[in-house]
């Protein structure tokens, strides 16, 4: 998986605070509606699918930039990640008590993606163990920062929100990797 596809989910909220600064709401949410579906296309162009999470995200990207321009207000917009993360988290939790933890499930299912030589850690338990692993610790690490971007989304600028949201998003990635080591 390409940085670009790791980046993706953050393309519409990046350009939106961008457009947003500079050019207006109405801008900003459209700009920002562009870009989710580009996303989603990018998805299925890639992947042959647009998965749960991308479809979920385009919907509600759509959704609540509809209402924020409506309402004259970025809150709503400003939401859809929150509503995301408890979305993810949901699917998370479900996936390890099904036993079925999302991660090691993707990375089976996407492994013809992968250079051959990661394709070779699919077959070692103990990686596969960590994946299990990091499935939960992210699940639980997930829980206070979407509660953190909710606060942002009512209390801080535009930026603030986008930072604690993106860059976030990926440092809770990073704690869930190195507990799951």
């Amino acid at each position: 998986m390409s940085e670009t596809t790791i980046l993706m989910g953050l393309i519409p909220l990046i350009l939106f605070v961008i457009v947003d600064s500079f050019a207006g709401l109405k801008a900003g949410l459209v700009v920002a509606v562009i870009a989710a579906l580009a996303e989603a296309v990018y998805t299925l162009i890639t992947f042959g699918e647009i998965d749960m999470i991308t479809g979920t995200s385009l919907f509600l990207v759509t959704l609540m930039s509809a209402i924020s321009y409506k309402m004259k207000s970025p809150l709503l917009f400003k939401l859809q990640p929150v509503v995301i993360g408890f979305f993810f988290i949901a699917i998370l939790y479900y996936s390890i008590f099904t036993g079925k933890p999302l991660f090691t499930e993707m990375m089976s299912k996407y492994s013809h993606l992968l250079p051959i030589e990661q394709q070779e850690l699919l077959k070692n338990p103990k990686f596969m163990g960590i994946l299990d692993k990091f499935t939960l610790n992210f699940a639980h690490i997930l829980i206070p920062h979407t509660l953190l971007v909710a606060y942002a989304a009512f209390k801080l600028k535009n930026w603030w929100w986008l930072i604690l949201r993106g860059l976030g998003f990926y440092l809770a990635m990073f704690i869930a990797l190195i507990l799951s080591r």
